[in-house]
């Protein structure tokens, strides 16, 4: 009755018995049993494993949640750059927002209005007479007259200091 299993069975039983042994296995391998039982079903539709069914629902729920926290995230980020895109449109016109859209933000990789428009107003201004004040450009043999500034004659360093002080402003309310 103790004869080997070699002889008690045909290669075939063997080979099947050494499978079952080694599916048990993996089946129950915490890491591989969701591949295996997945190609059980694939092989036998109506094969059922309840706690499998459970992780797949787990996971699906999960995927679910993942998904809306992903949307509600993408229209807080949209909202927040049309907010700030809205906000351009004080300081800019609309070709110096799509500019600022298609040469600032891409080259320097931005996703924020407001810095992108900080880095136009200091780097890629353009330079026609808006953008000045309505102010002529200074070329090159064209005349100018001099500024009437009060106090000039009287005391001409504490002029010229107020007027430098009035330009500096100026120029930090262009950048703002």
């Amino acid at each position: 009755m103790n004869q080997p299993l070699a002889a008690r069975y045909s290669q075939q039983d063997l080979v099947d018995i050494q499978l079952g042994r080694l599916m048990r296995k993996i089946g129950t391998n915490p890491k591989t049993r969701r591949a295996v039982t997945n190609a059980i079903k694939e092989v036998s539709p109506g094969a059922h494993f309840p706690d499998q069914a459970i992780n797949d629902l787990r996971d699906e729920f999960n995927a679910t949640r993942e998904k809306d926290k992903m949307d509600a995230e993408t229209q807080r980020i949209t909202a927040r750059l049309e907010a700030q895109k809205l906000k351009l449109r004080e300081k800019f016109s609309d070709d110096q927002i799509k500019e600022i859209e298609e040469r600032v933000m891409p080259k320097y990789g931005l996703a924020d209005y407001e810095a992108a428009a900080i880095i136009y107003g200091a780097d890629l201004k353009p330079t026609d007479a808006t953008s000045r004040g309505g102010r002529e450009r200074m070329i090159h043999g064209t005349t100018w007259e001099f500024p009437e500034l009060p106090k000039l004659f009287e005391n001409p360093t504490l002029a010229a200091r107020e007027e430098a002080a009035r330009v500096i402003d100026e120029f930090r309310a262009a950048r703002r």
